[in-house]
């Protein structure tokens, strides 16, 4: 038999707002942090949240641990400022992990994001993007930034609905919830659980749980015009530099790598080594720093002073 279970802790882990970072360590969700967004905006429903474990849910009464179960948010980006395209690049999270057996085994997990033709939580959904990952203790308890396989790309008038899916832990003998607060929200939390009886999402309020405030939030940031020019994006000071360059590229593009070179075309070896170039050991002079990204190559001349 399943029901609809609360378990509640006095622990407080963190705070969650706009820009936050993850503290978590390796993890089974290693293989798939958000991709090195070093300015990834976050949207939360509960902005500056502190963090409470024991989010409803639906487990069995057994005791084996929890069953099915999805936690939704759903989120109109120009709501917080974007316009035009926005790229949904992942989610913002944090889980229990109660291992009842005892034998350490992970949890299937998936995040997915999604869009319907009617108002959420009506309508049909069509999925944008998704990641099919795995949990366990040493990923529970902090915040994780996670992404999605692929970004996806919408108008920031679309609303996207993010969904944080856990697999049946009954069968492996694990409970397993996301994190809530007791914090304000701006709009309402939703959960379902086919084994509950709960086809479809519904508030956290309309099934006797008023005060459970999932923590889910949807990690982006507007998309780059397809003819953006790269010279135009990324930024590269101070020129003349003396002991630090520092090269500022916009979080939605990766940095393939990233060179400097003498007038004769030798590569002086230095790194860029987050956002910043150690130029302190260079001789004066004029270098050519080549950056590769995933939009194409900034090409610029620098002066070592």
């Amino acid at each position: 038999m399943k029901k609809i279970t609360l378990i509640l802790s006095a622990i407080v882990l963190s705070a969650v707002g706009v820009n936050a970072q993850s503290n978590v360590g390796p993890s089974p969700y290693e293989s798939n942090p958000t991709q090195g967004y070093s300015e990834m905006q976050v949207l939360s429903h509960t902005p500056g949240a502190t963090l409470q474990n024991g989010a409803v849910a639906c487990a069995d009464t057994g005791g084996a641990g929890t069953t099915t179960n999805s936690w939704f948010r759903s989120y109109v980006p120009a709501d917080f400022g974007f316009s035009g395209d926005f790229e949904v690049q992942g989610l913002q999270l944090a889980h229990t992990y109660t291992d009842v057996t005892g034998d350490g085994a992970p949890i299937n997990v998936n995040i997915n994001a999604w869009t319907s033709d009617m108002v959420f939580p009506m309508g049909s959904f069509t999925l944008l993007t998704s990641a099919a990952l795995q949990g366990d203790a040493s990923s529970a308890d902090a915040v994780l930034d996670l992404s999605f396989d692929a970004p996806a790309v919408v108008d920031a008038s679309t609303e996207v609905i993010v969904e944080f899916f856990v697999s049946d832990g009954v069968a492996i003998g694990k409970d397993v919830r996301i994190y809530n607060t007791a914090d304000p929200e701006t709009a309402p939390s939703y959960l379902a659980s086919v084994d509950c009886g709960i086809n479809d999402p519904v508030t956290t309020a309309s099934i006797g749980f008023p005060d459970e405030r999932i923590v889910l939030n949807l990690v982006g940031d507007e998309a780059l015009a397809v003819d953006d020019n790269i010279a135009d994006l990324v930024t590269v000071y101070p020129n003349p530099a003396s002991n630090v360059l520092n090269v500022s590229v916009p979080s939605n593009i990766e940095v393939i790598n990233a060179s400097l070179y003498d007038v004769l075309g030798k590569n002086t070896g230095v790194q860029l080594v987050n956002g910043q170039m150690n130029t302190s050991s260079l001789a004066r002079g004029v270098y050519i720093l080549n950056v590769n990204t995933s939009r194409g190559t900034l090409t610029q001349k620098i002066v070592k002073q």
